[in-house]
């Protein structure tokens, strides 16, 4: 029987691993992830039909500067991104941050390190644009059943941080002439729960003297953090 700690997925992740070492998606890096997922597909399943699209933020031009439509593109933007929910329910909506942990200065004497963290909903969409309506759903339809396939089946998002990420809906079909072509769009949305972490570093407050009135006999030292919350 071989070690199952080297054992692997096929997005190469142990199989048996209880806590992820990777680092959580954010609003620069969740782009970043689906751009490995995308290259991933392709080498493990081929690229839609014979010619392979590409995915942008922006959509690619000639070197004369006119916009490129020798290929497949898919865009991608974000929407929109609200604080998320805490509860199952959805109404539970937080109006702050939370304190996730408050440990040591590793190198500051009397000074503390805390991580305070939110949760935030982001809306995200991706547009596909070819030369004709059915190559435009060809396209659509492999990059959303990738999508799914890596969100739901792989679970290479939740490895990443994203424990709710869902299918948020297709969009209107729509056809344009924008760049002097007829081009086809066609557009699909998910939604991601995302981490976002802010560490800050604070000076331990050892003590403070309290004195009320001119009695001496009421004085006395309160010893507290601050201005750490407790988590």
């Amino acid at each position: 029987m071989g070690d199952q700690s080297t054992a692997r997925n096929e997005v190469n992740q142990p199989k048996f691993l209880t806590r992820t070492p990777l680092p959580a998606l954010d609003w620069s890096t969740f782009f970043d992830a689906v751009n490995q997922v995308f290259e991933l597909h392709l080498q493990s399943f081929g690229p839609p039909g014979q010619k392979k699209p590409v995915l942008v933020a922006a959509y690619p031009k000639t070197n004369e500067g006119n916009p490129d439509t020798s290929f497949d593109v898919i865009l991608f933007h974000v929407v929109s991104s609200e604080m998320a929910p805490t509860d199952n329910t959805g109404r539970r909506v937080p109006k702050g941050l939370s304190t996730r942990e408050v440990k040591p200065h590793p190198s500051k004497e009397r000074y503390s390190i805390a991580t305070f963290a939110w949760w935030e909903m982001m809306t995200v969409r991706f547009t596909v644009i070819s030369l004709s309506r059915d190559r435009a759903d060809e396209v659509l339809n492999w990059f959303h059943r990738m999508m799914m396939r890596y969100i739901h089946i792989l679970g290479f998002f939740k490895a990443r941080g994203v424990h709710d990420m869902r299918y948020a809906g297709r969009g209107e079909d729509k056809f344009d002439r924008t760049y002097g072509q007829e081009l086809y769009q066609r557009t699909v949305s998910y939604t991601a729960r995302i981490e976002l972490l802010e560490n800050l570093e604070v000076k331990d407050l050892e003590s403070i003297a309290v004195q009320a009135g001119n009695n001496p006999q009421t004085e006395f030292t309160l010893e507290q953090k601050y201005p750490i919350p407790k988590p």
